[in-house]
């Protein structure tokens, strides 16, 4: 477990550089445009490319390195390598034929996300629709290389592409000055080109052997085509949820799809940093665990990585509902976003903080069924997720405007997560042992306490009129105080944390 927390540690380093430089481009964007029609033209003409485009390339991920990892073990490399460079032939065919029927068709598909927009937003929503879909021809393609660096362990590469594409994009806004909105779009195409060199570089540096190759009969492409299509609906539940919930804020007051997004990017930024991290260091580790026939240490490794969700997690959530409009404010608030866009955007992240911890969980559940060649039982789950988000959502709409949207999401995740878990029984009964409700008890009590202290500190005690300051001193303080609860409750997970951290040379 130590070179386990080693990687986790250095990957979750490059992902907080590459979150933080994200925040500055989003904290950009919303000084820029703040809560606008442009904001929303440019959030839903991207949205393809950026948010189902990215559910493609998580399910890639899921998808390549148990089919690599299984021919390294029983074909050897050179096999190995000869899928590799099929299916990035065939990605590259089908992508490019993707892109072309999307330029063709924007203005229809613009049309869809968009249903609720006025004629000028969905004007300028098409216009940056176009030059956007060929930036899936190089997310895929860059997806098929990362997945090949992960599956050989090689995580600090695929770790740095954040950082560059944020870099680019930070420049792109601040050409905005100058230039309008076209700059941060075709600054997006830039960065979508130079992720994909960065990967081939890294590949190649670490034994990538380029080969033209291409054959659509070969029976590992046939299975890799098998398993995407459950993979791809798996992965993009939450990707189909922001659509779902951008579709019917679309018909709501002018912001209401910023406020969701920007609190959705917060989300992504509280959570994300550690479960995309742990997620993509254990998923080569347990598949290789798996054909190794190595199931004790496939449960060790699943394990450890569901505690380490559990025990940063849900203090994470509970302190982003108290403090989320003061983190907003802190974030977001300036230029022309102003009190009512931070209104919005914290009652937003409010509701979506509810389900934050459960998905961590379906980020790790996910790699454990599919590292066991289940793809079935994820499909089934995320069909689930997708109905019931819908129903909810559109329930909740007529009581709370874009605040039940949010609130819809987040019941839906955690109702489907928890009967996601209950399938772990047909895997492996040592995970299902995981989840002890004592454990889980004392960790979400401990929680509660950093929570009632964090708002009376930050609301009652402040020690300056800086809302930075006091935000800082407040967040200190929580963790302190979560920390002493734990230990005072004996919350055996702590202990593992502080021996892992210890262990790390």
């Amino acid at each position: 477990m130590k070179k386990t927390g080693l990687a986790i540690v250095i990957v979750g380093l490059f992902t907080l550089i590459s979150k933080f430089l994200g925040f500055i481009k989003d904290v950009l964007l919303a000084k820029i445009y703040g809560a606008s029609y442009i904001t929303d033209a440019y959030l839903t003409g991207t949205m393809i490319p950026n948010t189902i485009f990215y559910s493609v390339t998580g399910a890639l991920s899921l998808v390549i390195i148990p089919i690599y990892m299984d021919l390294i073990h029983q074909n050897g490399k050179n096999v190995a390598l000869k899928f590799i460079n099929n299916l990035l032939h065939v990605s590259l065919l089908v992508t490019c034929a993707l892109s072309l029927i999307g330029i063709l068709f924007s203005k229809l598909i613009i049309r869809v996300l968009g249903i609720g927009f006025d004629h000028k937003t969905m004007i300028l929503a098409n216009e940056i629709g176009k030059i956007s879909f060929p930036i899936i021809i190089f997310l895929t393609l860059s997806q098929i290389l990362r997945s090949y660096l992960q599956a050989n362990k090689i995580n600090y590469a695929a770790a740095t592409l954040g950082i560059s594409n944020n870099i680019i994009l930070i420049i792109s806004l601040l050409l905005t000055y100058f230039w309008g909105i076209n700059s941060l779009i075709y600054g997006t195409l830039v960065a979508s080109i130079v992720q994909f060199v960065i990967q081939l570089i890294s590949s190649i540096k670490h034994g990538f052997i380029y080969k033209l190759y291409i054959n659509f009969k070969d029976k590992y492409l046939r299975k890799a085509a098998l398993i995407f299509l459950p993979a791809f609906f798996s992965v993009s539940i939450q990707s189909i949820n922001i659509i779902i919930d951008r579709m019917l804020a679309s018909g709501l007051k002018e912001g209401s799809i910023s406020a969701l997004t920007y609190a959705d990017k917060l989300i992504g930024f509280i959570y994300g940093i550690f479960s995309l991290s742990i997620s993509n260091v254990i998923f080569p580790m347990i598949s290789e665990s798996i054909n190794n026939k190595k199931f004790k240490k496939f449960g060790d490794i699943t394990g450890f990585s569901l505690n380490i969700i559990s025990i940063l997690i849900i203090p994470m959530s509970i302190g982003a509902m108290v403090l989320s409009r003061p983190i907003v404010m802190v974030v977001f608030e300036r230029g022309s976003f102003d009190q009512v866009a931070t209104q919005m955007t914290a009652s937003a992240l409010f509701y979506f903080s509810i389900g934050m911890v459960f998905l961590g969980y379906r980020d790790i559940l996910n790699r454990v069924f599919y590292s066991f060649g289940d793809s079935k039982t994820p499909l089934i789950n995320g069909i689930l997720v997708v109905i019931l988000n819908a129903f909810l959502s559109l329930t909740l709409v007529k009581l709370l405007g874009y605040k039940g949207i949010a609130l819809g999401t987040s019941i839906s995740t955690i109702l489907c997560t928890i009967l996601f878990s209950k399938s772990l029984k047909k895997i492996n009964t040592e995970i299902e042992q995981i989840f002890h409700l004592n454990n889980l008890l004392k960790i979400f009590i401990s929680s509660i306490v950093m929570g009632i202290s964090i708002y009376k500190i930050y609301f009652s005690y402040q020690v300056t009129s800086n809302t930075i300051v006091n935000l800082t001193i407040t967040i200190i303080s929580g963790i302190i105080i979560y920390v002493l609860m734990l230990y005072v409750l004996k919350v055996k997970e702590l202990r593992l944390v502080l021996d892992k951290i210890k262990n790390i040379k």
